[in-house]
């Protein structure tokens, strides 16, 4: 089913639910919507007798929204069963949602563009500056001499001249399993 047909069922059918299903009658519309299949007559039709016209006319509208084209066989339905003014509501709803949209280009604007640079800061209130202050590094302890004769930590350039140190993990590999060391 298409969109337009989800929105006449979702929008108008079901909000006019009680009006149809109460002026419309099954066994005069059943025989004009050649969309609706053998099962689907046969089911109204059993649902009529049982339970009325009312809920047969329910299960109709809800076998019909199912039916590809049923928007133009269930308005031809309605003018062939004398419920002109339905079928022109329904119709006029179709043809609204049928149409399609255009959306109004936005207003032309005579001025021109914002500039995007920002207004000069005010006098009476500025606010808060996100700038932190420069960083200062510690004055030098007389205690520590300016150059220290430590090893160089291990992220220090140089550190890594000889390779990574690898401690040794007794790391047992296949060769040694089940052999005695002799």
């Amino acid at each position: 089913m298409s969109f337009v047909s989800d929105q006449l069922y979702n929008g108008y059918i079901r909000t006019h639910m009680s009006e149809i299903v109460s002026k419309v009658k099954v066994r005069e519309i059943l025989p004009h919507l050649p969309c609706l299949t053998l099962s689907d007559r046969e089911e109204v039709e059993a649902k009529r007798e049982h339970n009325g016209n009312f809920n047969a006319m329910q299960l109709l509208l809800q076998s019909l929204q199912r039916r590809e084209n049923w928007p133009e066989q269930f308005i031809a339905a309605l003018v062939a069963c004398e419920h002109r003014s339905m079928a022109a509501e329904i119709e006029a709803e179709y043809r609204h949602l049928k149409t399609p949209r255009r959306e109004s280009p936005p207003p032309r604007r005579e001025s021109p563009p914002p500039s995007y640079e920002s207004p000069p800061p005010s006098r009476e209130s500025s606010p808060p500056s996100c700038e932190s202050p420069p960083l200062k590094s510690p004055p030098p302890s007389p205690e520590s001499p300016p150059h220290s004769r430590e090893a160089p930590p291990p992220w220090a350039a140089g550190a890594w001249e000889h390779g990574p140190v690898v401690p040794d993990l007794g790391v047992v590999t296949p060769t040694d399993w089940g052999h005695d060391p002799d």
